[in-house]
């Protein structure tokens, strides 16, 4: 063992993940195959997370790119500006919360339309192979720097909004998929082939597969190979829950979509099951209502019946500083987002949060607090 790292421990008891050298080098090797990295750098996210540690830290020693230090969240745009990175890493949260603060800027100039205008234009003219993103978007990229030119997204789930906004804008946005338990790279979006809502292929020295997936196609996320943990430290029982004939059992749902691609569903844990046997997937319904530029944070949740079971949905938002915004006009600009789902996947209920969700180093939600 080179590496003892214990999980967030989002859903439950951290437990320590023992990651070995093969586990490591095999992660760095096969992770700079599938996405490039550039020559500068910069790092954001906390280093006892093997998502920073490993593939940003590590991978950029072993490209021997120059990695800068952020000094802190507040001080990240002043950062980009000061080393003028090409690259970085970050998790969800942060991007969207980048998304979020320059759609509110550009709706309080009044530049919304005049934005969607550029975005088509620039669009259109790619489909004849001419580029001009950079330049009609050139004051976006000067807070990052100026010279960024790849994000790479992973952590936790990302809604398909944010690759298709920084694609719209100029920037790769590559979006993988990993867990602790796999060093933590599990698969991604190669170069030339990052498609917002899927994390791509698995890595070249993995074998992943679905497990019992059900009519939808939806199954267990399933992995055998170089990076996955040797084990639980000191947790024999958790260790044989989770590896059953080398298989290592991620506790994430996904599927494949018609090119072999492969999108994230949810996690297991989270999955809430209806009083009509409709298994919904909080993910993928919060992925509709983030896109509200005035609510910061949600969560949904199921409502249960004085038997104890969920038989409806609600969704628990936090506003941040927009006070203004009552329950019916959120729930009604919910429901405009998720008309066209079934019934049974739409909200019901809405609560309005007075303060932000807890949440582990790599701001995800700890939703079982």
């Amino acid at each position: 063992m080179k590496y003892l790292v214990y999980t967030s421990g989002t859903t439950g008891v951290a437990k320590g993940v023992m990651l070995t050298e093969r586990n490591i080098c095999s992660d760095v090797h096969y992770g700079l195959t599938c996405s490039h990295l550039y020559s500068v750098g910069l790092s954001v996210l906390p280093y006892h997370h093997t998502y920073e540690a490993v593939v940003n830290i590590l991978g950029s020693m072993h490209n021997h790119a120059t990695l800068c230090i952020n000094q802190n969240m507040r001080e990240i745009v002043k950062d980009m500006q000061l080393f003028h990175p090409e690259y970085t890493f970050l998790v969800p949260a942060i991007a969207q919360f980048m998304v979020n603060t320059f759609r509110k800027n550009i709706k309080q100039q009044g530049r919304e339309e005049q934005f969607e205008r550029a975005v088509f234009a620039s669009k259109s003219i790619r489909k004849i192979g001419i580029d001009i993103r950079r330049l009609v978007f050139k004051s976006v990229h000067e807070v990052f720097g100026g010279n960024m030119k790849k994000i790479l997204c992973g952590g936790a789930y990302a809604p398909p909004e944010l690759g298709e906004f920084f694609t719209s804008i100029g920037l790769v946005f590559c979006i993988g998929y990993g867990i602790t338990e796999c060093s933590p790279l599990v698969a991604g979006n190669p170069d030339g082939d990052c498609t917002p809502d899927t994390v791509g292929f698995a890595l070249d020295c993995l074998e992943l597969k679905l497990d019992s997936p059900n009519e939808e196609g939806i199954g267990e996320i399933i992995v055998k190979g170089d990076t996955v943990m040797k084990g639980y430290y000191k947790n024999p029982e958790a260790t044989a829950e989770a590896i059953k004939d080398g298989w290592f059992y991620t506790g994430d749902y996904g599927k494949f979509n018609s090119t072999g691609h492969l999108m994230i569903t949810g996690r297991k844990k989270n999955i809430i099951v209806l009083d009509n046997g409709k298994n919904v997937y909080p993910e993928e319904i919060e992925n509709y209502i983030e896109p509200i530029d005035y609510i910061e944070e949600v969560v949904v949740r199921g409502v249960k019946n004085d038997q104890g079971v969920d038989y409806e949905l609600m969704a628990e938002v936090y506003l941040g500083e927009e006070t203004d915004h009552t329950e019916v006009e959120i729930f009604a600009d919910i429901w405009q987002n998720m008309k066209e789902l079934p019934s049974y996947k739409q909200i019901r209920k809405v609560v309005i949060r007075q303060d932000p969700f807890p949440k582990t180093t790599t701001n995800k939600i700890r939703r079982t607090v």
